[in-house]
């Protein structure tokens, strides 16, 4: 039999390189030509005014991020310095897919929706990692659906690290970090495809002593094996 021509090729359709089919373009303002694309996710962290980005090995500094015409306008440079961004992170719950009990934990799988704001930059030494400034920055928040993974706190496991005077906040940055870390052994993804945030408090929750970890995927088929273990 013969494939006939009149059936589409959905391949073509779906960008293995990009998650939002959008990308903006980095310009070298020296010879005014196009250097490459960067994915739209990842933009406001790579190219954002100020920024020094490397490309085939060689530093840029972006003079201009032009958000109409998706464009950075980059000049090549030399400096000691690399730049590092600061963002600020919000998730909200959409709706609630499925819960479980596991033991004293309550772990809940729903839709979220993950808005990430970068709100400035620090400029770090190379080598030694030495902050040698900041500066601020006026750039949109992003927003993208995605299924989240998360779980409260009993509050006596709370009161119990109270009492032995352990820092609460650092260990629950820490199990966000692991989790993200052995999430990979169960899905077939990378760990820069996972994002955490963990809260003392989340505006959608009823009282102050429940405390949450999310692990929110990109996309729904990275949680897909996590949702047959545990639900």
């Amino acid at each position: 039999w013969y494939l006939s021509p009149a059936i589409a090729y959905p391949a073509q359709a779906v960008n293995i390189r990009s998650t939002t089919g959008q990308n903006f373009a980095v310009v070298d303002t020296s010879t005014d030509s196009l250097l490459e694309t960067v994915e739209a996710s990842v933009a406001f962290f790579q190219i954002h005014p100020g920024a020094i980005y490397l490309h085939q090995g060689e530093s840029y500094l972006v003079t201009k991020l032009d958000l109409a015409d998706r464009t950075a306008y980059a000049a090549p440079t030399q400096v000691d310095y690399y730049t590092q961004t600061k963002d600020i992170t919000d998730l909200h719950i959409v709706k609630l897919i499925r819960n479980k009990s596991l033991g004293q934990l309550k772990v809940y799988l729903g839709e979220v929706e993950v808005t990430t704001t970068v709100v400035g930059f620090k400029k770090k030494a190379q080598f030694t990692e030495e902050v040698i400034g900041e500066e601020p920055l006026d750039l949109p928040p992003q927003t993208f659906p995605t299924v989240a993974l998360w779980f409260d706190l009993p509050s006596e496991v709370v009161a119990r690290l109270a009492e032995s005077e352990l820092d609460f906040a650092g260990g629950l940055h820490a199990v966000e970090h692991a989790a993200i870390g052995i999430l990979p052994l169960f899905a077939l993804c990378d760990r820069n495809d996972i994002g955490g945030v963990s809260a003392p408090l989340h505006p959608q929750k009823l009282t102050a002593k429940e405390f949450m970890l999310y692990l929110a995927s990109l996309l729904w088929e990275i949680t897909s094996p996590i949702r047959f273990n545990l639900f």
